[in-house]
C-alpha cells in the first residue's frame, strides 16, 4: 500500500486492538470474552464533558433513574425549575397583562365578579390606552375579543342554533351556518325588534351583543314578469332573471347590486328592485326604465315603486316621488313635481300616472289619453282613498274613490273616463272594480253600477235586479263576474270572455272564490270542485282536467291559463300551453307545494309554485323549470 494508505491501516488496527467490545481481539488470542466491559478512559476535555452532562441530568427534577438508583421515591409534584431572569420577567408580565385584560372572563370567575358589559369593557380598554398602561396592539386585540359574540338563531318553531361570531361577520354567514346547523330553507334575520338586518350587513354594523336572539324568517321566492322576461327574488333576497335581455332577461350587469331585495315592480321591458335600505336596482331597456342612472342618487329611502308600460315612478319614506322612464309614458313628472309633496299612493295606466297626496288631493302626469291630465276635474278630487284604473291598449282612464263614497272618473271616454250617465248613482260606493275599458262599483248596500265600454263590462242592465247582496266583484279583459252572498254568481260584458254563464248557473252555487284569466273564469266551490267557463283557449274550457279538480284549495290565473293547488299539495293547469296552461314537464316537482304565483304580462304568462322546502318550479313561457330559491 502506500505510505499514507499504509500509515492509516496501522492506526486503524491499533484503535481496534483498544476496544474492548472487540470480540475477534478475544477469540484469536483465546481469552474469554468479559462479562462487564470496564469503560475505556476518556481524554480529559471528553471527561470533563460527560461530568457536566451528568450532573445536568441529576439535576433534573424530572430524571426517573435518578431516583431508582438512590431508591429515592419519585415526587408527585415536581417544582418547577427556576428560569433565566429575563423568561421570569416575560412571564410575570404576561400574567399580570392577563388579568388587566377586561375580557378574561377566568379573572372575573375566580373571583366571583360578574363580568361587565361590551359597553364598560370598551370604556375600560380605552382608559387603559389613554393611560399608557398597555400598547395599541394589545388594546386592539383586546377589542377584538370585546365584540366577538355568541348569537342564539331560532326559527318560528322554536328551534335555535348558538352561532359564535366576530366583529366582521356578515349577517349572510351567520343564516347560512345556521341554515346548516336546523337545515332548513332561505329567509332574512330579524333582530329583537323584528328589524330586518341587511345580508352584507356585519355583527358590528347591526350593533349586536353577546347573547342576542335572532329570527330566521323563512321567505318563499316571488316572481315578477316584463312583456319577454321573468325575474324571481329568492328567499335569502337575491335576485335572478332570464328571458330576452332588452325586456330585463339579464341582470348580471347589476348582480352584485342585487341582495336584500324587498320587491320587484316590471313595466314592458324593465324591472326596478327595491333593496331592504331603500335603495333602487334597476335592469332592462335603458329607454323604458331599465336605466335609473341620471336620478340614482335621489333613489333613496323608496317605500313603493308603481310602473306604466314604459316608465317607473317612486314614492321616497319623506313623500317625494322620482320617475324615470319614457317622458311621455310618466318618466318625466317635472311639470308637476312643485305639486308632490307628502304622496302616500301612486296608481298607473299603461301611459300615465296618478298620485294621492297625504291631504286627499291628486296630481297626474303622463299621456291625456291614459289618464295623464285630470285638470277637468281637480276641484273634485278632494280625501281621495284609493284610484282604479283601466288598462286598454289605446287608452286608459282613472276612477277615484272619495271619503264620502262617491266617485271621480278621467281619462279616455270610452274607457271608463266618463262616468256622468251614472254619477246620481255613485254613491255609498264601497269599492271599484276594472276590465280593460269598463269599471265596476260595489255600493256598501250589495248594489253594482258600471260605466265604460259596453263590450267590456260597461253595461250591466239586463241583470241588474240580480246584483243584489254582491260580496266581491271578479274581472277578465271584458267581463265581470259577480259573487253574492248565498254562493251564487252573476256576470255580464262579452261572452267570449266569460259575460255569459248562463249554461252554468244550476251549478254555480256555493261558490266561495272566482279568479279570472284575460277572457275566462274559474270558480271554487265549497266542496274544493271548481268551475270553469268563457274562452276557452283561455282556460274556459277544463274538461281535461275536470275529473282531478277536487279537493283544490285556491287558483291563479295568468293571462290565458289557471293553475289549481290542491289540498294534497299538488298543482293541476289547463288553458294555453305558453301562459302556463300545460305543466306536464314539471309535473314530477310539482309535489308539496306551498302557493303558487302567477305572472301576468303582456304577450306571455308564466307560473311559479314555492315547494316546503324553499325551491321554486315554474312553467309556461320563458320560464325554467325548477331551480332553487337562493344561490347556496
Amino acid at each position: 500500500m502506500p505510505k499514507t494508505q499504509a500509515g492509516t491501516a496501522a492506526s486503524n488496527n491499533k484503535s481496534n486492538q483498544m476496544n474492548p467490545n472487540n470480540q475477534e481481539y478475544y477469540r484469536s488470542r483465546g481469552i474469554p470474552m468479559p462479562s462487564s466491559i470496564p469503560m475505556p478512559s476518556m481524554p480529559k476535555t471528553q471527561a470533563g464533558t460527560a461530568a457536566s452532562n451528568n450532573k445536568s441530568n441529576q439535576m433534573n427534577p424530572n430524571n426517573q433513574e435518578y431516583y431508582r438508583s438512590r431508591g429515592i421515591p419519585m415526587p408527585s409534584s415536581i417544582p418547577m425549575p427556576s428560569m433565566p431572569k429575563t423568561q421570569a420577567g416575560t412571564a410575570a408580565s404576561n400574567n399580570k397583562s392577563n388579568q388587566m385584560n377586561p375580557n378574561n372572563q377566568e379573572y372575573y370567575r375566580s373571583r366571583g365578579i360578574p363580568m361587565p358589559s361590551k359597553a364598560e369593557v370598551a370604556k375600560s380598554i380605552e382608559a387603559k390606552r389613554a393611560a399608557g398602561t398597555v400598547s395599541l396592539a394589545r388594546a386592539r386585540a383586546w377589542k377584538l375579543g370585546a365584540m366577538s359574540v355568541h348569537l342564539d338563531v331560532v326559527v318560528m318553531s322554536g328551534r335555535r342554533a348558538q352561532i359564535s361570531a366576530d366583529p366582521g361577520t356578515t349577517m349572510h354567514e351567520i343564516q347560512q351556518r345556521a341554515r346548516r346547523i336546523l337545515e332548513i330553507g332561505h329567509g332574512v334575520l330579524l333582530n329583537a325588534k323584528g328589524d330586518r338586518l341587511a345580508s352584507i350587513a356585519t355583527v358590528r354594523q347591526a350593533g349586536l351583543e353577546n347573547g342576542d336572539v335572532l329570527t330566521l324568517q323563512i321567505r318563499h321566492a316571488c316572481i315578477a314578469s316584463s312583456s319577454e322576461a321573468i325575474a324571481v327574488i329568492r328567499g335569502d333576497g337575491t335576485v335572478t332573471s332570464w328571458g330576452d335581455p332588452d325586456h330585463g332577461g339579464d341582470c348580471q350587469a347589476v348582480l352584485k347590486e342585487l341582495h336584500d331585495i324587498e320587491m320587484i315592480k316590471s313595466c314592458d321591458s324593465a324591472f326596478a328592485a327595491i333593496r331592504a335600505d331603500g335603495r333602487v336596482v334597476t335592469w332592462g331597456h335603458s329607454s323604458f326604465g331599465g336605466n335609473s342612472s341620471a336620478v340614482q342618487e335621489r333613489l333613496s329611502d323608496v317605500t313603493q315603486i308603481q310602473a306604466s308600460e314604459r316608465a317607473f315612478a317612486a314614492i321616497l319614506k319623506n313623500g317625494d316621488v322620482v320617475t324615470w322612464g319614457h317622458a311621455s309614458y310618466g318618466g318625466d313628472s317635472s311639470s308637476v313635481q312643485h305639486q308632490m309633496r307628502n304622496v302616500q299612493q301612486i296608481q298607473a295606466s299603461k301611459g300615465a300616472f296618478a298620485a294621492i297626496l297625504a291631504d286627499g288631493s291628486v296630481v297626474s302626469w303622463g299621456i291625456p289619453m291614459y289618464g295623464g291630465d285630470s285638470s277637468s276635474v281637480q276641484g273634485q278630487l278632494r280625501n281621495v282613498q284609493q284610484i282604479q284604473v283601466t288598462l286598454a291598449d289605446y287608452g286608459g282612464a282613472f276612477a277615484a274613490l272619495l271619503e264620502s263614497g262617491s266617485v271621480v272618473t278621467w281619462g279616455a271616454r270610452y274607457h271608463g273616463g266618463d262616468s256622468s250617465s251614472v254619477q246620481h248613482q255613485l254613491w255609498n260606493v264601497e269599492s271599484i272594480q276594472a276590465s280593460d275599458s269598463a269599471f265596476a262599483a260595489l255600493r256598501r248596500d250589495g248594489s253594482v253600477v258600471t260605466w265604460g265600454n259596453f263590450f267590456s263590462g260597461g253595461d250591466s242592465s239586463h241583470v241588474q235586479d240580480q246584483l243584489i247582496n254582491v260580496q266581491k266583484i271578479q274581472a277578465s279583459y271584458r267581463a265581470f263576474a259577480a259573487l253574492l252572498a248565498n254562493g251564487t254568481v252573476v256576470t255580464w260584458g262579452h261572452p267570449s270572455f266569460g259575460g255569459n254563464s248562463s249554461h252554468l248557473q244550476e251549478q254555480l252555487k256555493n261558490v266561495c272564490q272566482i279568479q279570472a284569466s284575460g277572457g275566462a273564469f274559474a270558480a271554487v266551490l265549497e266542496d274544493g270542485s271548481v268551475l270553469t267557463w268563457g274562452n276557452d283557449e283561455d282556460g274556459g274550457n277544463s274538461s281535461s282536467v275536470q275529473k282531478q279538480l277536487s279537493n283544490v284549495r285556491m287558483v291563479q290565473a295568468s293571462n290565458a291559463a289557471f293553475a289549481a293547488l290542491k289540498n294534497d299539495g299538488s298543482v293541476l293547469t289547463w288553458g294555453d300551453d305558453d301562459y302556463g296552461g300545460d305543466s306536464s314537464h314539471a309535473l314530477r316537482q310539482l309535489k308539496a307545494v306551498h302557493q303558487v304565483q302567477a305572472c301576468i304580462a303582456n304577450r306571455h304568462g308564466t307560473f311559479a309554485a314555492s315547494l316546503d322546502d324553499g325551491s321554486v318550479v315554474s312553467w309556461g313561457r320563458y320560464a325554467v323549470c325548477s331551480f332553487s330559491s337562493s344561490t347556496a
